[in-house]
């Protein structure tokens, strides 16, 4: 049995010890209470997700494996990274066979297609084999992103990053996210089936609006900071791990003020995701290059010399995220001024555009806004906590000092206290016994 497979036995033992911390916690913030549903619960009843089943379905799951795992005939002679190519391959020949059985059924009709039992079994027999690498998968993840958080020096002074990092490769929840018509805010959000079809969700939105005078939006997303965390498994490995790492650091600031102060406002909750969404991709990324990866660095134009002739200017490409913020910024225009039904005329007119430059974005209003406007990094939000979070990064010499910088933040001013302190170049003589700047300290 190989140290590698011991350790990680113990970091699944330690893990499950984690769970027995969590899980009430997430179970007790649970509302059964179905007599005073918000519109969104009433409206999405029959499609709400069960968290409890979810940790029911996989908690054992994951032992049985955990169990099996550590038993000596039982090992894996492959290298972490094949394990993951073969995975990721089959990912990647699930893909191309559902497209190739799109493409026939656009032809010829789904109901005439002959073909579909075939492509169906070569479905069902990819899922099969994907399936059966997921548990070991899942092992490496966890073990190579746990890693990079030590390297990092995010793990306790015993050695070990708390919580563990857990995930689950899945198809991920839907969410419902539901704004008011007149503003944009997270008034209220549902998790509902992975399995909700566009016509589920088309009626849903639809009965918000009109029964409710609420803008609703049913969104994919790759990932739930459930524990195991929830991941989606349609991603390339890069990707995987980025969500995974954003995940566990959702987990790690769960027991600390930046995590315990998400919901308290719409700022808290911005900088929370931004801040997860941040540390994630560089987690992420240094768990990629651990297991052999390759990042391209961007391709920075060098300036037009002056003595280059002059030639007639060139149609600039369709900027996703510039389009996008001006558009942000139009629909908070429109909707200070309380003229909703004109900001949804816009937003319609605006998606139309983006669909005809191939962003094949189903419906922008007011939902659409403060579920993607949450992630300040993007151009869907009008928030500055994105460009103030790079500020900081870029004032903070490493990950660690930055992490624990952040997570004892327990408002957005005192988040604009610390990125001035640090910008003052004073950081390191203004910090309070938990190690976070004391707030307007000079």
């Amino acid at each position: 049995m190989s140290i590698t497979r011991l350790s990680r036995g113990f970091g699944r033992t330690l893990k499950y010890g984690t769970l027995a911390i969590m899980l009430p916690v997430i179970l007790l913030g649970m509302n059964s209470d179905v007599i005073n549903l918000s519109p969104a619960e009433r409206v999405a009843l029959r499609h709400k997700y069960n968290l409890v089943q979810w940790e029911v379905v996989n908690i054992p799951d994951k032992w049985v494996h955990l169990a099996a795992s550590i038993l000596p005939w039982n090992g894996n002679e492959e290298s972490d990274r094949e394990i993951l190519d073969n995975y990721f391959g089959l990912g990647r020949d699930i893909d191309r066979v559902k497209a190739d059985m799109n493409a026939q059924a656009a032809r010829t009709g789904i109901d005439s297609l002959a073909g579909v039992a075939e492509y169906q079994a070569q479905l069902d027999d990819l899922k099969s084999k994907r399936n059966a690498l997921r548990n070991e998968v899942e092992e490496i993840i966890e073990s190579h992103i746990s890693s990079a958080a030590r390297e990092a020096g995010l793990d306790s002074r015993f050695g070990l990053v708390f919580p563990p990092t857990d995930i689950r490769l899945t198809d991920p929840p839907k969410v419902l996210i539901v704004s008011p018509r007149d503003g944009i805010s997270r008034k209220y959000e549902v998790l509902l089936k992975a399995d909700t079809s566009l016509e589920q969700s088309d009626a849903m939105e639809d009965r918000l609006k009109e029964d409710y005078n609420l803008s609703g939006l049913v969104v994919d997303i790759g990932g739930l900071a459930t524990f195991p965390a929830c991941v989606v498994n349609t991603m390339p490995l890069r990707q995987t791990l980025q969500v995974s790492a954003h995940e566990w650091l959702h987990h790690y600031i769960f027991f600390r003020p930046l995590g315990q102060n998400m919901f308290a406002n719409g700022d808290m909750m911005t900088l929370n995701e931004t801040f997860a969404d941040m540390v994630g991709r560089e987690l992420g990324d240094a768990a990629y290059l651990r297991l052999g990866g390759t990042i391209p660095q961007p391709v920075i134009e060098a300036p037009a010399s002056t003595s280059t002739p002059a030639v007639s200017p060139v149609p600039a490409a369709f900027n996703y995220h510039k389009e996008m913020r001006a558009t942000r910024e139009q629909v908070d225009t429109l909707l200070a001024e309380g003229r909703y039904l004109e900001a949804e005329t816009y937003m319609e007119e605006r998606r139309q555009v983006f669909v005809a430059r191939g962003y094949n974005i189903r419906k922008i209003n007011q939902a659409f806004f403060a579920f993607f406007g949450t992630y300040a990094e993007g151009g869907e939000s009008s928030s500055p906590i994105g460009s103030q979070l790079a500020r900081l990064r870029m004032a903070i010499p490493d990950l660690q000092t930055f992490v624990k910088t952040m997570v004892g933040v327990k408002s957005y001013e005192e988040f604009e206290a610390i990125l001035e302190i640090a910008e003052s170049g004073t950081l390191a003589q203004a910090t309070t016994p938990s190690g976070s700047p004391t707030p307007g300290a000079k």
